[in-house]
């Protein structure tokens, strides 16, 4: 036991505290949640009710820790002198007392500290351990049970006001935080507190510095439905019960070891849900670029477990590209050379993207497949070709940085522009002949262009007419 020395002023004051004590003892007891007939909170309020020196005298021969300390503090302020403090340390800090007899001296600093929300449940620390009673202390609480009862979520949600951690209520249940993966605190077998990822707290540490149980982890329990399936996967929680870890890291390390088990299994993780199969993995996205058998075969070769915490099928194909890519694409596009993958730059939807653009453009130049005629014919061609690769805009820009040759070549852009309604201030690029001669080589486009191009060759004699 470790002693400090009282100066004059300090033990008067703490002299005065003891006679603000025995004024009412009996402020020292909580209220019991269950009391029945063998309750020790009524039995101690009934007999601290009396209060004479007599009775107090009688507690010093009780085993009872706690009367016998009622007793040893009584002593203490009747002998109007408290020269030497001991000093008790606690896993939330160090408590004076004053000590003459052979009462515990948990129980001794709990009475001589009757007002202190933290400090007065050591009072009942002994009957605790013996009985198995359960005290609760708060800014507006301070309760006991002796059956087991939960204080309330009442209790909790004064404890975390008290403690200044932000919550908000859904149902019975108070939440902390708002985003990622969450716990649940569960007190006595019930859920009182949901704690998600982004929590800084060290709610479970603060809960703990409230109430004065003989087995923690008999009261409080910690759970997840976070990969349920491996629900008695738990990293230890004694930094976290003892305030060392706050709420994240509890939450990181508990989701990081479950994660792990199920890629060790083989198994697949999307976001909170777990896939045992490839193909319900893969059925799940609803953003696949590619083909879904394409892609669940791919996830099957790639041989291990996969976690997205993003679950987008981009990041799916980021995973397995590197192993999967080259086969994804040539079974995608068959009509492509192999080789034409390795100038693929960007993500892997980009790559598709580049490759869907490529099979495009070689199902325009199979369409188009006409020989141009002259040069004129050749403008026509090309124009159509790039409206439909790369869109009508890029005909357009090509087109417009084309030096022209003859009044025919503009004949045939006039016909584009008068087809896709963008004359508008172009109209003094041309003349009334090229105009003129425009619209009638846009009637034979027409259906040419809304055939894709397909009916290309069905036209070239009409066209031949305008354009020869």
């Amino acid at each position: 036991m470790r002693l400090k020395a009282h100066s004059k002023e300090s033990q008067e004051g703490f002299l005065k505290h003891l006679e603000l004590f025995f004024q009412d003892p009996s402020q020292v007891l909580p209220q019991c949640l269950d009391s029945g007939m063998f309750c020790p909170f009524s039995s101690y309020s009934k007999k601290l009710g009396k209060r004479s020196t007599d009775q107090m005298d009688s507690f010093s021969r009780s085993s009872d820790q706690f009367l016998s300390g009622i007793s040893e503090t009584y002593k203490i302020f009747e002998s109007n002198s408290a020269p030497l403090l001991g000093m008790l340390k606690t896993p939330y800090g160090s408590v004076e007392y004053a000590k003459r007899g052979n009462t515990d001296e948990a129980v001794l600093a709990g009475i001589q500290h009757f007002d202190d929300r933290k400090w007065r449940m050591l009072a009942f620390s002994s009957l605790v351990k013996a009985k198995n009673v359960r005290i609760y202390s708060s800014r507006n609480y301070y309760l006991a049970s002796c059956k087991g009862t939960s204080p309330g979520r009442e209790f909790f949600a004064d404890v975390l006001s008290e403690e200044q951690i932000p919550f908000h209520e859904d149902g019975e249940i108070l939440v902390i935080g708002n985003e990622g993966t969450s716990i649940n605190i569960l007190n006595l077998g019930k859920p009182v507190i949901e704690v998600h990822e982004d929590s800084r707290h060290h709610t479970m540490g603060t809960i703990l510095k409230h109430v004065l149980v003989r087995d923690i982890s008999v009261d409080f329990s910690i759970s997840s439905d976070f990969l349920a399936q491996y629900s008695e996967d738990f990293p230890d929680t004694s930094r976290y019960l003892s305030g060392i870890e706050d709420d994240r890291h509890l939450v990181r390390e508990m989701k990081e070891m479950r994660i792990r088990k199920s890629i060790s299994k083989g198994y697949f993780v999307r976001g909170e849900e777990l896939f045992t199969d490839a193909e319900s993995f893969v059925a799940s996205f609803d953003d696949l670029p590619i083909e879904r058998d394409i892609v669940t075969v791919a996830v099957k070769n790639y041989g291990k477990g996969i976690y997205l915490d993003n679950p987008s099928a981009r990041k799916l194909l980021e995973v397995i590209w590197d192993t999967q890519g080259d086969e994804i694409l040539a079974k995608s596009f068959p009509d492509v050379e192999k080789s034409k993958f390795k100038s693929l730059k960007g993500s892997p939807v980009d790559q598709i993207e580049s490759m869907r653009r490529l099979g495009d453009n070689m199902e325009v130049e199979e369409r188009i497949n006409i020989e141009p005629w002259s040069q004129d014919s050749a403008f026509l061609i090309d124009f159509l070709k790039t409206t439909f690769k790369s869109g009508r805009q890029a005909a357009i820009r090509d087109a417009e940085k084309m030096t022209f040759t003859g009044p025919v070549s503009k004949a045939v852009f006039y016909a584009f522009l008068a087809i896709f309604q963008e004359t508008g201030n172009r109209e003094w690029m041309f003349t009334q002949n090229e105009k003129d001669l425009g619209h009638m080589i846009a009637e034979i486009l027409i259906p040419v262009i809304d055939s894709k191009g397909k009916k290309l060759g069905d036209k070239v004699t009409e066209l031949k007419k305008y354009i020869p």
